[in-house]
């Protein structure tokens, strides 16, 4: 993979916190989250997409695991010739 050692921790940290953004994102854009919500509702709302968030969950897992047997993908620009 070159001379650029990744950190596995810091790779599973970042994809977790990219993970969430995206699922409140996802739901800010379904209308299904609004920011003037009340705390009860919002908990009520993720409580509702939990198995789509489970789902979510177990992409990134299976990535992580896929990002530890194999290592980063390469960009094309990082190929040698």
């Amino acid at each position: 993979m070159g001379n650029k050692t990744v950190n596995i921790e810091d790779a599973i940290e970042k994809t977790a916190k990219e993970t969430a953004k995206e699922v409140i994102q996802e739901l800010r854009n379904s209308k299904m989250i609004k920011n003037e919500m009340s705390y009860f509702k919002k908990v009520e709302l993720l409580l509702y997409n939990y198995n789509n968030l489970k789902d979510a969950l177990k992409q990134k897992d299976e990535d992580i695991k896929y990002i530890k047997d194999h290592g980063l993908p390469q960009k094309s620009g990082d190929r040698k010739s």
